[in-house]
């Protein structure tokens, strides 16, 4: 927790939290933890499978292209948690050009609405494999070599490069985090991610685990 604290503070207790990609899997629990943590949590972005565990939750249902919507959901916010992307690893592999301009493109936008609405920290939930490309030693750590050797990797490290840039031109404050096979509740498999609840759901049903 202490990655997401913002300026520096020991609690996010009263931080104004806007969270894109709260309708997926990672985003839902995420704006749950913020909530425990006593942040004030907006939702953004498509909507959710799970809509009774956002019942108490500010939702803003809305594409990060939307730039009216986004203006107004960053007003006043503190923090912004980007987890919203255009796509999935497949999906971006078989088309590459749509998937920069729904995925990246959008990335960098909202980074310049987040300066615009003088946000102060954003946290950005990037891959956790695909940007480093093929291992050239195991396990592999945050000084790895980035090398993707895919159209998804190329994209999420774009945005992590466009991120730093902003940091280093406008002083804004930003945190990567490179998560790696997430799982967790409210997961839904075969969705081109997510192997472990994958895994799970062909055991489950008898269809063979294929490795």
């Amino acid at each position: 927790m202490n990655a997401i604290r913002a300026n520096g503070s020991s609690s996010l207790a009263g931080a104004k939290c806007l969270v894109p990609g709260a309708g997926g899997f990672i985003g839902l629990n995420l704006c749950l933890g913020l909530e425990r943590a006593g942040a004030s949590v907006h939702g953004y972005g498509r909507r959710s499978v799970f809509p009774h565990a956002m019942a108490n939750m500010r939702v803003t249902v809305a594409e990060l292209a939307d730039t009216t919507a986004l203006a107004q959901a960053l007003h006043g916010v503190d923090v912004v948690f980007h987890l919203l992307g255009g796509s999935f690893p497949v999906r971006a592999e078989a088309n590459p050009a749509e998937d920069l301009r729904s995925n990246a493109a959008h990335s960098v936008g909202l980074m310049a609405s987040c300066r615009e609405a003088q946000v102060r920290r954003i946290v950005f939930i990037s891959s956790g494999g695909t940007v480093y490309g093929l291992p050239r030693q195991l396990p592999i750590d945050e000084d790895h070599p980035t090398d993707p050797i895919s159209a998804y990797g190329i994209h999420q490290l774009l945005i992590e490069k466009h991120l730093g840039l902003l940091t280093h031109r406008y002083g804004l404050q930003s945190v990567v985090l490179r998560v790696s096979i997430p799982f967790g509740r409210y997961q839904v498999p075969r969705r081109g991610q997510g192997l472990i609840a994958t895994l799970i759901a062909q055991r489950l049903t008898g269809q063979p685990v294929e490795i």
